[in-house]
């Protein structure tokens, strides 16, 4: 990508000395170009893949995927190969490796140009593996952290190969990454013009997009309250933030808006996570919007126009309309009207309506109706016209039941007297003869209740604590006397118990912490939750969890532990004594004094992580309400009081300076005054 630079004017006023500043090379500038990523394992996977395509457009293989091999059990390496022009050693030496270099600042078909993307990997390893191809030569080599924490390149040899020219860069993935990695995969690549072949986890599938409305180089689609607008750059999508626009541009991106806008075109930040908006940025992404207006109305049109009936239509209209937003609905004159009819999105046929089915729970319900009932325009909505005197009924539960459809049983003169009613044409299967619906199987019992089952719906909690909502659960049918299993009910993927709210994830998380691994835990819904409670298998989460706290209770050794973590809770600065104690601890000369006994007791039980699993163990108490008695905090309270009325001046010396002061070589002289000053008063005999 070329570079986007412009001459800045400066002015001197009164200047004797003119020095540029320049860079130090050390492991401090190199570690800080790794930790730019928010998120490590994108930036990798789009960094890489990113390279790999501007590899194959400059081999004139642009359409040609190139290949990613996930990690998974049996192979934990991530590898990316391409298969374009390779790299030469002297690319190697003198680009490749350099970082703020790159050999694609003067061209606006390739999407490399800050010369730190092939680096980072160095974001989530200390080294990775590079192999090129080039013209039947297989070069092998290494990139990583050397003694002095500064990446060094190591070059192992040439071997001769029949692989095609390329690159290769891999390297080994922690295991509970795996389907991070997929899943990272997944949502990069699903913007690249082509898509690599992707292997090693089937977590990881490309859907295809579910477009509302669609343009040369933008669409529309369908999308959560939490989906941003997005621009594609070079293979890159960078989702934008919709508080710089306003008006049409705003109403558009907040529609599902993806659009394509040339290379050079807008300011990206150096990870190339996100955009910067500055003039040229929101300029270019309010002209792309500005092209794509007209192409949204000729197009909405045009679907409108395919419409066969005022109900289609209808519903053609009323399916956009949710996916824009009513602010860009509103100003699409197309969405207004059918073949010169206006569209009224909220209009109700009046029908003699007798009765109406739904599906709740698996089972038929049948509501009797007023004589002059609305029927919505539904994509479920099903008319049935009641032309016989008997099984009329059945029909309508058992096809209710076969195609979970909403059915509308109606007494009305004639089927065609109902379509034009409603204005569908037969090609829409909205009007149904009851004489016409199949009769329901003697032998089944699918048109009053469904079929007895042996098995249940549950929502399975997904392995990963830090997962809340939605993503934390995936519908599975368990046989419920199978397994031992804990449960909580679950609704709109909110957790509670008779008790009150459950955070499962954090409960998890704690358990983990304490070494308690739980079994399998199942969100129950309202229908099937009495059927679980009467079996001896299926145990409620919090009781469950009540059972091993007061295990954990039982142990002395854990109950000791559990004091001191909350004894240290209590001890303001316990860093900054546990250091004076760790590092001068022998020039307390009064071995046997409060001071000493109190900083020793700090270092051995201050720190960091020492009590994690304690703590977490409180916090797990908290969230099932179990409360912790019986431990005894009295005596490390008295002593606190000894040490400040006693140690008054040095308590209130080490509450004004960090653990920082005290252990740096260059603040000695702070733990001096401490000891010194303990050491005075402890020099004087208590009468």
């Amino acid at each position: 990508m070329k570079a986007i630079l412009e001459q800045k004017p400066v002015e001197r006023h009164g200047v004797q000395r003119q020095t540029e500043c320049g860079m130090v090379v050390n492991a401090k500038a190199f570690e800080m170009l790794a930790r730019q990523y928010s998120d490590p394992i994108k930036a990798i996977l789009q960094e890489l893949g990113a390279n790999a395509a501007d590899s194959h457009i400059r081999a004139a293989k642009s359409h040609s995927p190139f290949k990613v091999k996930l990690p998974n059990s049996l192979d934990d390496h991530l590898r990316i190969r391409d298969f374009g022009i390779g790299m030469s050693k002297d690319v190697i030496y003198d680009v490749y490796i350099n970082y703020m270099k790159s050999d694609k600042t003067q061209t606006n078909e390739e999407t490399g140009f800050f010369g730190i993307g092939s680096k980072t990997p160095l974001a989530y390893t200390d080294s990775f593996n590079i192999t090129t191809y080039n013209d039947g030569t297989m070069s092998m080599y290494s990139l990583g952290y050397n003694e002095r924490g500064i990446p060094e390149l190591n070059e192992f040899g040439d071997y001769s190969t029949e692989e095609p020219n390329g690159v290769e860069v891999s390297f080994s993935v922690k295991s509970d990454d795996f389907n991070k990695f997929a899943d990272a995969a997944e949502k990069v690549y699903s913007f690249f013009e082509t898509q690599p072949t992707v292997t090693g986890n089937g977590r990881c599938s490309f859907k295809s997009i579910d477009k509302i409305l669609e343009g040369d180089d933008w669409y529309l689609r369908a999308v959560g309250w939490s989906d941003s607008a997005i621009v594609i750059m070079g293979n890159i999508a960078y989702p934008v933030d919709h508080d710089h626009f306003e008006g049409k541009h705003s109403d558009i991106l907040n529609s599902g808006f993806v659009g394509k806008v040339p290379m050079a075109s807008v300011n990206i930040t150096p990870s190339r996570e996100a955009l910067e908006y500055t003039n040229l940025t929101i300029n270019s992404i309010k002209s792309a919007i500005d092209k794509a207006i007209p192409e949204i109305e000729k197009h909405t049109q045009e679907q409108m126009d395919e419409c066969k009936s005022y109900w289609s239509a209808t519903l053609k209209s009323k399916s956009i309309r949710r996916h824009l937003g009513w602010r860009l609905s509103n100003s699409l004159k197309a969405l207004g009207s059918w073949r010169g009819t206006s569209i009224d999105h909220y209009k109700s046929h009046r029908l003699h309506t007798l009765k109406r089915y739904e599906l709740e729970n698996d089972r038929v319900r049948a509501r009797s109706m007023h004589d002059t009932s609305t029927v919505p325009v539904h994509k479920s909505t099903k008319i049935v016209v009641k032309d016989i005197d008997s099984k009329f009924d059945s029909r309508c539960r058992h096809y209710c039941y076969e195609n979970n459809k909403s059915v509308y049983l109606v007494d009305e003169t004639s089927m065609q007297e109902v379509v034009d009613k409603v204005g569908c044409i037969e090609a829409d299967e909205v009007v149904l003869l009851a004489s016409e619906l199949p009769d329901p199987p003697k032998t089944s019992r699918t048109f009053r209740s469904g079929p007895r089952k042996k098995t249940v719906t549950v929502l399975s909690r997904v392995p990963n604590e830090s997962y809340e909502g939605k993503q934390a659960w995936t519908e599975e049918e368990i046989d419920p006397t199978a397994t031992e299993c804990l449960y909580v009910s679950i609704k709109n993927y909110e957790c509670f118990d008779e008790e009150g709210s459950l955070n499962v994830g954090r409960i998890l998380g704690q358990l983990k912490a304490i070494g308690i691994e739980a079994p399998e835990i199942y969100g129950i819904k309202k229908p099937q939750l009495n059927r679980v409670k009467k079996l001896n298998n299926w145990t409620c989460l919090r009781y469950w969890v009540l059972e091993h706290i007061r295990d954990k209770m039982a142990d002395p050794s854990f109950v000791e532990k559990l004091k001191n973590s909350k004894a240290i809770d209590q001890v303001r600065d316990v860093e900054e004594y546990k250091t004076i104690f760790d590092k001068a601890g022998d020039r307390i000369k009064d071995k046997e004094g409060l001071f000493y006994k109190f900083a020793s007791y700090c270092s051995e039980n201050g720190s960091q992580g020492k009590h994690e699993d304690a703590e977490c163990f409180i916090r797990l108490c908290s969230h099932v309400e179990f409360p912790i008695k019986g431990i005894d905090n009295s005596q490390i309270e008295d002593t606190i009081r000894k040490v400040e009325k006693k140690y008054y001046l040095v308590t209130k010396f080490v509450c004004r300076y960090s653990s920082y002061y005290f252990q740096s070589d260059s603040y000695t002289h702070y733990t001096d005054s401490v000891i010194d000053t303990v050491n005075a008063i402890d020099s004087f005999k208590e009468n």
